[in-house]
């Protein structure tokens, strides 16, 4: 039960991923085609209409509704980390979770931002080890190099966006009434850095989402019941039996996609 409530909250995760990047891309395009349309203009090989501006006016409000995917990514993506925890907890027995309750907060808050999601992740990771055997154990094992190095290009990508979103910002209101087309060009081309990162951001949230989840399923296929091998020993003098062990079964770990090597 709880290993299919996580593969749910994981398909869901990819869904709204799926959603948002349909709608990105279409504002991608939609800004790439406003951008040539205004270069025409400047270059005085196209004019503007009225049906062509009102067509961009629609792209321009069809932009906002990245907004809206956005939250639906957040709040499916919290979803999802509370589903591992809850997978790490009664299937995986583990115990010990520091960062849980900053599931939700650490994106949010400011500066907390920055590395609290990381800690959650790592945490997730962590629990899926090989070599875990269960209670708090799995705080033994390493952490993962391909994973913070995500998180450092997540973090470097969204500072790289927010710089560029304060630019048009600050270009947009600069002019209140009127607007160059030599400036509106560039705020076009500005959207399109800000929207293709982002773009770049949601496909690598497949791959992380992905990975971490099948650790953990990989990790209860390892958990198996440890049988004793016992040998009937006579007690002397009055015949009675009892169960000596002399062998544990021995579990076969495997690596997870050989993560460790991307």
């Amino acid at each position: 039960m709880n290993q299919e409530k996580l593969k749910k909250a994981k398909y869901e995760f990819f869904i709204a991923l799926g959603i948002d990047i349909v709608i990105t891309a279409l504002v991608v395009i939609s800004d790439f085609w406003v951008a040539g349309v205004l270069n025409d203009v400047r270059s005085g090989s196209g004019q503007l209409d009225q049906s062509t501006i009102s067509s961009i006016d629609f792209w321009s409000y069809f932009g906002w509704s990245t907004t809206l995917t956005t939250i639906g990514v957040g709040i499916t993506l919290i979803l999802w980390m509370g589903q591992c925890y809850e997978y790490a907890k009664e299937t995986l027995k583990a115990t010990g979770f520091a960062q849980e309750r900053w599931k939700t907060l650490g994106w949010i808050v400011p500066f907390f931002n920055i590395f609290k999601p990381y800690q959650v992740l790592s945490e997730i990771y962590k629990v899926g080890a090989a070599g875990y055997v269960g209670g708090n154990e799995w705080k033994k094992s390493p952490g993962s190099g391909w994973l913070l190095s995500w998180w450092f290009f997540w973090v470097f990508i969204h500072w790289f966006m927010w710089f560029f979103v304060v630019i048009e910002r600050t270009m947009t209101r600069s002019i209140p009434y009127t607007l160059s087309l030599n400036r509106a060009i560039d705020i076009y081309h500005i959207n399109l850095a800000i929207f293709v990162c982002s773009l770049i951001v949601v496909g690598l949230w497949f791959r992380v989402v992905g990975v971490l989840t099948q650790r953990l399923f990989n990790r209860s296929d390892r958990i198996m019941p440890v049988p004793l091998v016992g040998t009937k020993v006579a007690a002397a003098g009055n015949g009675n039996s009892s169960i000596i062990p002399t062998q544990k079964s021995s579990t076969i770990v495997q690596s997870l996609f050989s993560e460790e090597n991307l």
